[in-house]
């Protein structure tokens, strides 16, 4: 297979996605762990990855720009990120390491001696050099090429060794990252483990199903205001009427994806994630799974769910965590949320958006497959989604009209504007907005030009996010209001930049490179 067929080829879910999700803690090791440099090197000695792939040719050929002139996913950027990864914290027989501090280079800590690391941050960069290495081809450069093919090989193995075992989650971004470095390891003839892969990710989305906690046999009530499922808003119980011919009805009835039937603790941005890869998997799956149906009445059930109960009713901006309860408006905010309980992030909002747009351009091309999917034709998915930009530039708006970039997010029950700008929040909405402008239907498609720049670019020092430090290369987790510096601390209620608590801000970290890398690959959509 050629590299330019891979761009067409990414797979039901697309190159574009979510990024970072679902990934590890890394905050509770020391950037200064004594030895961390020197295990790592010595990580590094014990494989020879030449013997992996070919060698590349004698000269590498840079170029930052298509033949047209035109850089839509600013490549030498993601390049620049992608080496720094490489450079700092890859390591042959063990994976990416999750963060490295940034002035000593030195690998963070796990708290007990060894190297934080996560195998979500493996299968997301596997992701991340399958796509780059589509886009540097037809771009014609091939700088770094040779470097992530080697490491994507590299990784496979290491990759089905720890999924041998799955994770216990929900969540559909470890789902996602499978199906796209799947590709790119077709495009590499390594075809074992792109089939490896593929499987992985099926039993994975039969995880994600099994999380499905069944609430009711009656449909969410859907009358009144903008929250509701009318008649012409082509969601709920009207999709359950459709009719679909082979592919039957959905049955009414109320459930979203949660942590266990017991607790039913679910986060709104997980649940859209989750309900993205169950859809994947009935359009995958039409005829040869026998719970294809049952999928899509999932996924339908739990979008219903979070946007009729997980929002914030004065604010409509999504909750981080919530558990089903009582309430007439909205479902309990969680004893077992992270503080503050109520905190309205940018990064969940923007996480459901774009997983709802997603959702859409899935089921739109899905549509000639036939199957349960087709019972999606006319869900609210775009509506939905511009709400929940609007809600981010509403009644509390996050958007920094004058710097540029999203804001980390609002705390009612304080009062207190959390003004740092996290890396994945602004990754995340960067690329909701995209798709939505890409349809036609975003008031916002305004703030895609300086939110691009936000995200990538490389100087005056205090630009953006990329420019926080003298000398930066890869990305922070969050950095403060002007982009100067990352946030050296954190103390909710505090005048200025203030945010969740970061045991190591001065360090990059892997899950926030390639958040950006994902977002900026989520230009190919609706280039010529």
């Amino acid at each position: 297979m050629q590299r330019g067929l891979f761009l067409a080829a990414g797979g039901a879910l697309g190159l574009a996605g979510v990024l970072g999700m679902a990934c590890g803690d890394s905050s509770n090791g020391d950037a200064t762990d004594a030895g961390a440099d020197v295990r790592l090197e010595a990580a590094r000695d014990v494989f020879e990855s030449g013997n992996v792939l070919p060698p590349p040719p004698d000269a590498s050929k840079r170029s930052c720009a298509l033949d047209n002139g035109a850089d839509p996913v600013l490549l030498c950027t993601q390049k620049m990120v992608l080496k720094a990864v490489h450079d700092a914290v890859f390591v042959a027989n063990r994976g990416v390491l999750a963060s490295w501090d940034s002035t000593t280079f030195a690998p963070d800590g796990d708290g007990s001696g060894g190297l934080a690391h996560d195998v979500h941050d493996d299968v997301a960069y596997a992701r991340a050099c399958a796509a780059y290495a589509a886009s540097a081809s037809r771009y014609g450069d091939t700088e770094l090429t040779h470097t992530v093919d080697v490491d994507l090989v590299t990784l496979a193995p290491l990759i089905r060794a720890q999924l041998a075992t799955l994770p216990d989650e929900y969540a559909g971004g470890l789902y996602d990252d499978l199906r796209v470095a799947a590709v790119g390891l077709r495009v590499l003839n390594r075809t074992d483990d792109a089939n490896a892969f593929d499987a992985i990710a099926d039993k994975l989305g039969q995880a994600i199903f099994a999380h499905f906690v069944f609430l009711s046999a009656s449909s969410l009530d859907g009358g009144g205001g903008d929250g509701g499922l009318d008649a012409g808003d082509g969601g709920g119980t009207d999709a359950g009427k459709k009719d679909a011919g082979d592919a039957g009805v959905l049955p009414p009835g109320d459930g979203v994806l949660a942590s266990d039937p017991t607790k039913k603790d679910y986060a709104p941005d997980l649940v859209a994630t989750g309900a993205l890869a169950l859809i994947d998997m009935a359009a995958r799956h039409p005829t040869d799974d026998p719970n294809a149906a049952a999928y899509v009445s999932a996924a339908q059930q739990s979008l219903d769910h979070v946007y009729l109960r997980g929002r914030d009713p004065a604010t409509h901006l999504y909750r981080r965590v919530l558990v089903p309860g009582a309430f007439a408006v909205a479902d309990d905010l969680s004893p077992r949320a992270p503080f503050p309980a109520d905190l309205l992030s940018t990064e969940t909002t923007g996480r459901v958006a774009y997983a709802l747009l997603r959702a859409n351009d899935l089921v739109t091309s899905s549509q000639r497959g036939g199957g349960p999917i087709r019972l999606l034709d006319g869900y609210p998915f775009v509506v939905r989604a511009n709400e929940a930009i609007a809600a981010l530039n509403g009644s509390q708006s996050l958007y920094d009209a004058d710097l540029g970039g999203y804001y980390e997010g609002w705390v009612p029950s304080t009062g207190t504007l959390l003004t740092n700008k996290s890396t994945r929040a602004n990754t995340l909405i960067f690329s909701a907005i995209h798709r939505a402008d890409f349809v036609g239907v975003s008031p916002y498609g305004s703030q895609l030009k300086p939110l691009r720049a936000v995200l990538s670019v490389r100087s005056p020092l205090g630009a953006g996010i990329l420019t926080s430090s003298a000398g930066q290369n890869a990305f922070f987790a969050s950095v403060s209001k002007d982009y100067r510096v990352p946030p050296a601390s954190y103390s909710i209620g505090d005048a200025g930049d203030v945010g969740p608590f970061v045991a190591h801000p001065n360090s990059y970290v892997t899950a926030a490179v390639l958040a950006a890398v994902s977002a900026f690959e989520e230009e190919w959509v609706g280039y010529p």
